[in-house]
């Protein structure tokens, strides 16, 4: 009784809800950590599947029902992510983790899990994904030519404008290294400098050199390079 007590003290702090889904009988019973994080009222508490469903968003009920029928079919854990709906209509992401019991003949009998509310985490990572997806568009837009090139030369990332300048695609110049377009009276000059970069005596250089378009065509362009 003490070891379930400090276990359950444990989860309820880490703000982790418990259950336990009878199969034969569909009810669910869970604890008082459920229904705050489902937002359920524990004095009208319904302990059933249907309950249990009926607070998870609509979008996603269909998933979650599809999860556990494959849990009974295959006898695999349930692993899902899913939002739940809370009664002033706020969204809250829940992460749920189940493991099945079965008998001597193989059926499933119950499931008994964890619910933890791993919102923050998701509002983070949509949050970073805007930020890339901004940073990205601004690359793509901005109006003078931009690479990421590797320590060894290659093109890893180009914008539109550098395509523009140089006459290679994106996907073109992802398989070459900025020196085979660079003309051959500036190699040496760019290599210096290069070398000064990657050496540490310096973060950035900047330098006037020509290139050679993919249509044979000589551009001059001022180039900035910094190490990242």
């Amino acid at each position: 009784r003490e070891s379930q007590e400090r276990l359950r003290a444990a989860l309820s702090a880490a703000g982790t809800g418990t259950f336990r889904w009878d199969i034969s009988s569909s009810t669910v019973q869970w604890d008082g950590d459920i229904d705050r994080l489902f937002g359920l009222d524990p004095s009208r508490r319904d302990q059933s599947l249907d309950a249990f469903v009926n607070a998870i968003h609509p979008e996603d009920r269909a998933s979650f029902l599809a999860g556990l029928d494959r849990c009974v079919r295959t006898g695999s854990d349930f692993d899902m992510e899913f939002r739940v709906v809370l009664p002033d209509g706020s969204v809250r992401w829940i992460h749920d983790r189940a493991k099945g019991f079965r008998d001597a003949d193989g059926r499933l009998l119950y499931m008994t899990g964890a619910c933890a509310d791993v919102t923050s985490r998701k509002t983070a990572a949509d949050e970073q994904r805007a930020n890339d997806e901004q940073l990205r568009a601004m690359f793509n837009q901005a109006a003078v030519g931009m690479a990421i090139v590797s320590i060894d030369g290659i093109f890893l990332d180009t914008n539109r404008k550098f395509s523009d300048i140089v006459g290679y695609s994106g996907e073109e110049l992802r398989s070459r290294s900025f020196r085979e377009l660079t003309h051959p009276q500036d190699l040496r000059a760019t290599q210096v400098a290069t070398e000064s970069l990657l050496s540490g005596e310096t973060t950035d250089f900047a330098l006037e050199k020509q290139y050679i378009r993919k249509d044979g065509a000589v551009v001059w362009s001022l180039t900035t390079v910094t190490l990242l």
